[in-house]
């Protein structure tokens, strides 16, 4: 299971079986193809700067040259118009968001979370920083602007992630509270909030309850404003 999975189906039990029981190939998205190669590039400095290198501004924009994809825009003036977004982003990252003396001890690193002895969470986190007094950061990049409607206190997405860090095997002496924060480079804000154990024993009991819906569901689509978005209405019953 991942993180995905789960908020699809609390969105739309049909919609989840669409797309990972039947398995309905979509093309990508242009704004995920985007979002993927901000990543990508983001890691890719990292990467450099982990191996003693001082890159530039102009090093990181190369790198999104480098790394960029034409694949899932549809069209050369929509591709334009998000590399040039990606530009900005990585510009405005640079000058605000990007310390040298702080370098991230993972990047893109997978992880395998044990909810139960039959259940199983993956993915992979964005980043995980280890601050000067020892405390863990998790860091969760978005391209987009911070939504007011996503509070990163109750956000079930960096729960998973403290969860990983807080696991027996993890670290050689598993933290109390993890820091968790999300990074939106349209602003180049970082909003983040803390999680005790307490609290995820609370979480992992949610995701059971819902990996438990999802095993005895019989799909029944749930409408509402996300249908306007779903890759799938147009085949939806």
């Amino acid at each position: 299971f991942s993180f995905t999975q789960l908020k699809a189906f609390e969105t739309c039990p049909l919609q989840y079986k669409y797309r990972y029981i039947v398995k309905i190939p979509v093309p990508p998205s242009a704004a995920l193809v985007f979002g993927n190669t901000i990543h990508i590039v983001v890691k890719a400095f990292y990467d450099r700067v982990r191996q003693g290198e001082k890159p530039t501004k102009e090093d990181l924009l190369a790198l999104l040259n480098a790394h960029w994809s034409s694949l899932g825009y549809g069209g050369k003036d929509l591709e334009k118009r998000y590399k040039e977004k990606g530009v900005e982003l990585l510009a405005g990252f640079y000058e605000k968001g990007y310390d040298p003396e702080r370098i991230p001890t993972g990047l893109e690193e997978p992880f395998k979370l044990r909810i139960t002895p039959a259940l199983t969470l993956g993915g992979k986190i964005d980043r995980i920083d280890t601050l000067p007094d020892g405390t863990i950061e998790i860091i969760d990049y978005k391209t987009g602007q911070a939504p007011k409607a996503r509070n990163v206190k109750n956000d079930e997405q960096l729960t998973i992630y403290a969860m990983t860090a807080m696991q027996e095997g993890v670290y050689q002496r598993p933290p109390e509270q993890v820091i968790v924060s999300f990074y939106f480079f349209d602003g180049q804000e970082k909003v983040s909030a803390t999680r005790t154990r307490e609290e995820l024993d609370v979480a992992k009991e949610h995701i059971a309850q819902t990996a438990d819906a999802i095993s005895r569901s019989d799909f029944r689509p749930a409408p509402g404003k996300h249908c306007d978005f779903c890759e799938f209405r147009l085949i939806c019953e």
